[in-house]
């Protein structure tokens, strides 16, 4: 049962960054205009490092493949991203609740992913895949040499 919830876990914060890096991509003008109002420098490159941290990072947590590695590199590029574009201190009355609310969604998301980052993917997964069956060989080696 932990191990399903560890997969169904990782499959549902996967789906954010899935869905927005697509969201990216299809509304590419849009969101280049955003980041370059927001005052970021060199926008189609980081457009583009964006989409490749959300398209992996969410197929390698859906997978459970290099999953400790693309939980922390996801939290990381989240920490910034909530900084500076949910910057509700800065706003008041609507906008405020507005920002605050995808604010604390994007701190439950950075602590969901040091969760996975600190318990790893769960047996339902490819990174246990592997090394299970390492240490099969492992074990078979040495079995031979004895």
């Amino acid at each position: 049962m932990k191990s399903l919830a560890m997969m169904l876990g990782r499959w549902l914060l996967c789906g954010i960054f899935l869905y927005f890096a697509v969201d990216k991509l299809q509304h590419w003008e849009s969101t280049s205009s955003m980041l370059a109002l927001r005052g970021i420098q060199m926008v189609p490159v980081v457009l583009s490092t964006v989409v490749v941290i959300e398209l992996v990072g969410s197929l390698a947590l859906f997978l459970g493949s290099w999953t400790r590695f693309s939980a922390m590199i996801l939290a990381l590029y989240l920490i910034p991203v909530t900084i500076l574009f949910h910057d509700f201190w800065t706003l008041d009355g609507v906008a405020l609740y507005a920002e605050l609310e995808i604010f604390l969604r994007n701190c439950a998301i950075i602590g969901g992913l040091l969760y996975v980052f600190a318990t790893g993917p769960g047996k339902f997964s490819r990174d246990y895949s592997i090394v299970r069956k390492r240490k099969k060989e492992e074990a078979l080696y040495e079995e031979l040499e004895n």
